[in-house]
């Protein structure tokens, strides 16, 4: 985020905040629409499952990790513990460095996530076996990331943006806990729906 809407960047070039936050949506959109049309092409490939079991199979799948997100039980969660290269910032200008961070998180498979919604998305993909939806959920998630460096845009402008990143990341844990939650009650009603 911070890479995005500093004022001022590391290394010199012509840009801004506004433009910066422009470069990093294309470069995630040229790698995620891609990736999500691929894992829904992959579930193509995969036998036949009835809607009933995908539906099924994917909300228990979403009340576990609702659950894990909530902290009220620990399940596996696969992820690199490593974000992007930060030396790229002293090494690049601005809008290089943006468009580059932007490939490399567009797929979803190269950075830290911090919840587990993304993985239910990779399950909802490969047993929808889609590369539309794929490609349609990858972009939504892509617009999305940029969502944190537009809402950052009005503390850079008026110098306070240290003090907004540390409320941001003071919220980072009430926002597993609501993504939980989340998560638990979509699971539950499309168990509902499968039930009855």
């Amino acid at each position: 985020m911070a890479t995005m809407v500093a004022p001022k960047p590391a290394v010199r070039g012509r840009s801004t905040p506004v433009r910066r936050i422009g470069w990093h949506l294309l470069g995630l959109l040229l790698t995620a629409l891609p990736t999500g049309a691929l894992v829904g092409w992959l579930g193509s490939l995969l036998p036949d499952v009835p809607a009933v079991w995908s539906f099924g199979i994917w909300a228990v799948v979403a009340a576990a990790y609702g659950m894990h997100e909530m902290r009220l039980i620990t399940l596996p969660h696969p992820q690199r513990m490593r974000q992007v290269p930060a030396g790229w910032r002293r090494k690049y200008q601005p809008r290089i460095v943006a468009f580059a961070y932007g490939l490399l998180i567009g797929p979803g498979y190269l950075i830290f996530i911090r919840t587990t919604a993304f993985y239910l998305l990779n399950l909802g993909v490969l047993l929808a076996g889609s590369p539309v939806l794929g490609a349609t959920g990858w972009a939504i998630v892509a617009v999305c990331r940029i969502v944190p460096s537009v809402l950052a845009l009005p503390s850079a402008r008026r110098g306070d943006l240290n003090d907004h990143l540390i409320r941001t990341m003071g919220l980072d844990n009430p926002a597993r806990l609501v993504c939980g939650g989340a998560l638990a009650l979509l699971a539950g009603h499309v168990l509902l729906l499968v039930l009855t």
